[in-house]
């Protein structure tokens, strides 16, 4: 395991980096917005960082492709934005963010995947901070366009 980013004591922060894009997560959004990749179960994706989501959210069309056996159904929850309210439910399952430099991290995650009825269809998916960002060491550098993960 090679650290790319120390703490003050020299312990590891970060040991391993991948690129990221900064700017729109689609033509009809005017926010700037921290794509990164990831694999959410073994699916690869780009997903919205956002530490202001409740959990990270995988899209109903994502989450079909994922196989049964690589997730545990935890509960029915209702996800309440500024878009509406949105049910589906609470799972656990594995998110990877795998590195360009360094090692790849995997985080056991407790992710929300909307109901396919619920209109989610045509939203991006999200890494939020409860379940996935707060299990892990996370920074980002938005001049080289780099974020930088490590096990929390």
């Amino acid at each position: 395991m090679v650290a790319l980013l120390r703490l003050p004591n020299d312990k590891s922060f970060a040991t391993g980096s991948a690129d990221c894009q900064l700017g729109p997560a689609s033509q009809h959004d005017r926010s700037t917005r921290i794509l990164v990749g990831v694999r959410i179960g073994p699916i690869h994706t780009t997903a919205i960082v956002d530490t202001a989501a409740p959990y990270p959210i995988c899209t109903p069309d994502i989450a079909s492709l994922i196989p049964s056996s690589t997730v545990e159904r935890i509960e029915p929850f209702t996800l309440f934005t500024q878009f509406g309210d949105f049910k589906g439910a609470l799972y656990r399952m594995p998110i990877t963010f795998p590195a360009n430099e360094g090692d790849d991290l995997e985080v056991d995650a407790t992710v929300f995947i909307p109901d396919p009825s619920a209109g989610w269809s045509n939203r991006p998916s999200y890494i939020g901070l409860t379940g996935c960002l707060e299990r892990m060491r996370f920074a980002l550098d938005p001049t080289a366009n780099l974020i930088y993960f490590g096990p929390a």
